[in-house]
């Protein structure tokens, strides 16, 4: 049984990955009191001292505890995590890191983004600069690779992400939002899970894969089928009109490795969704819903 290291499993993705990859696994989740990411020197204590098989590196500063965390410490605390869980990569086997299409600079985003088109552009901003400035340092190091996700939901997400917040809305009775249509590509976070163990088992042959679809959908399509399941009649309010650059991945090189990817369709993901927020809907706050 390999043995899996899952940091940031207390947010979005860490978490969904535990519940999933410890039927499967040995998985340690250690939180900040048990490992501190920004220590260098007790990040490499705690590998020397555990011999994981693989890390699967999830954490990003400030992503569950605000929707406006602070741009320098997203930079700095971002770069220095990944830094010092990188700097010992001769403790481990390999190690999974999560990127971002904001890699590609959210100014000069184009339709179907490949991995090719990374360093075209430089982000401004600084939770693109980060995620950039990662991706471009992976060929120093052997066994790391990057899983660039681009729009990705499911159970555990905050829920003032368009989805979400939606679907918390419907079931309160409140009008629908959007600030303004665009197409993206979205996963639901089971779906990665299955491509998270096919990089556990298997030696890629790339640093970089793009993980999502490789279609887009316009998130005024998604509100409507929301409200067509739960909420007939709702009010859709739209901030803006006209469209927002299009947030989408070319898929061909993870596809031409691993075999075709099974997406749930959105109907299905967004019903097993709406399942787990009808179980914590009374939990939820709608004033701070968008």
């Amino acid at each position: 049984m390999k043995k899996i290291l899952i940091t940031g499993a207390g947010g979005f993705i860490g978490r969904n990955l535990k519940e999933q990859l410890e039927e499967h696994y040995q998985v340690l989740t250690p939180d900040k009191s048990e490992l501190d990411l920004c220590d260098t020197s007790l990040v490499r204590s705690y590998l020397d001292k555990h011999h994981f098989d693989v890390i699967v590196h999830a954490a990003n500063y400030g992503t569950a505890d605000t929707s406006k965390p602070d741009p320098y410490k997203i930079l700095n605390y971002g770069l220095r995590m990944f830094y010092n869980l990188a700097k010992c990569h001769d403790l481990y086997d390999k190690m999974l890191y999560f990127g971002s299409g904001a890699e590609f600079d959210v100014r000069h985003y184009i339709p179907f983004m490949s991995e090719e088109y990374l360093g075209t552009f430089i982000p401004e901003d600084a939770y693109g600069l980060y995620k950039y400035s990662i991706a471009q340092s992976l060929d120093m190091f052997p066994n790391i690779y990057n899983l660039r996700l681009f729009g990705i939901f499911g159970k555990y997400e905050q829920y003032y992400r368009f989805l979400s917040s939606n679907i918390c809305r419907a079931l309160k009775k409140l009008p629908l939002t959007l600030s303004q249509n665009a197409y993206f590509d979205y996963i639901y976070i089971d779906d990665l899970v299955p491509v998270v163990v096919w990089f556990i088992e298997n030696t890629p042959q790339y640093k970089h894969y793009n993980v999502c679809r490789g279609e887009h959908v316009s998130l005024k399509t998604l509100a409507e089928l929301i409200r067509e399941k739960l909420y007939p009649g709702a009010e859709l309010i739209i901030g803006k009109d006209g469209w927002k650059k299009e947030y989408s991945g070319d898929n061909g090189r993870i596809v031409h490795e691993i075999g075709n990817l099974n997406f749930a369709s959105y109907e299905i993901a967004i019903e097993k969704l709406t399942d787990y927020y009808r179980t914590i809907i009374g939990q939820i706050d709608e004033s701070v819903l968008p």
